[in-house]
């Protein structure tokens, strides 16, 4: 949703319709106007996932990520207060029980978990390209829905249900909304699928990044709570 008024009205349906089955929901109304984290991608998510599970985590992932985990232990009834929950999801993080349990739900599903964590950071596409910073100033303006355009470009996702999809394409961000930055700096890389596709994505990208001289405002990332 593009404003908080139909984001608030849909999430309201949501747990409604959910509450209305006799089962408990919550709906968290987050910004969605930035990318969640550094990755973007099919592999690439799954290595940011992996950053989570070991408490490593950019600032946004880690709180969005355990925000959602504390009210599901909450709402599951293995805790008597949302803080108790937020403790426990804390918990499993610090004692690697977390990353021991996904990796179980990956073996469950047929996966291979020795070949992710050796993959784990060189499974990007050879093909790629940075964005460099056309100025100096902070990052006022990543858009999230322009990154997901060039990302399907990339081959993260498909225009048609002919296309493949690349587990190597993808975005990796190396500076972000509110960051500093100097000129010619890299900002961000780009995987695709081929050549051309990194060069159709660097056009779409283009839109996506704003520049200001002064820091822009501080993002909040859960706007609310609807129960």
């Amino acid at each position: 949703m593009k404003d908080i008024e139909n984001a608030r009205r849909l999430a309201e349906l949501l747990v409604k319709t959910v509450q209305s089955m006799g089962k408990k929901a919550i709906a968290l109304i987050t910004d969605m106007n930035v990318p969640l984290g550094k990755k973007i991608g099919n592999f690439l998510e799954i290595e940011e996932t992996l950053d989570v599970l070991e408490g490593n985590a950019p600032d946004d992932v880690a709180e969005l990520t355990l925000t959602l985990a504390a009210h599901m232990i909450f709402m599951g009834g293995a805790s008597s207060s949302y803080d108790e929950a937020m403790k426990k999801a804390n918990s499993v993080i610090k004692d690697g029980s977390a990353f021991e349990c996904f990796c179980k739900n990956v073996e469950a599903q047929g996966g291979n978990v020795k070949k992710m964590l050796e993959q784990r950071g060189s499974a990007s596409s050879k093909y790629s390209k940075d964005i460099l910073a056309s100025e100096d100033g902070y990052i006022s303006a990543l858009d999230a829905l322009t990154c997901g355009k060039a990302s399907v470009k990339l081959g993260v996702g498909r225009e048609k249900k002919t296309d493949t999809v690349c587990a190597g394409a993808g975005i990796t961000l190396f500076k972000t909304y509110g960051n500093k930055v100097s000129k010619n700096e890299p900002i961000m890389r780009l995987y695709g699928k081929s050549e051309s596709a990194v060069e159709e994505a660097l056009i779409i990208m283009k839109d996506a990044l704003q520049f200001s001289p002064k820091a822009p405002q501080k993002r909040v990332l859960i706007n609310e709570i609807v129960s």
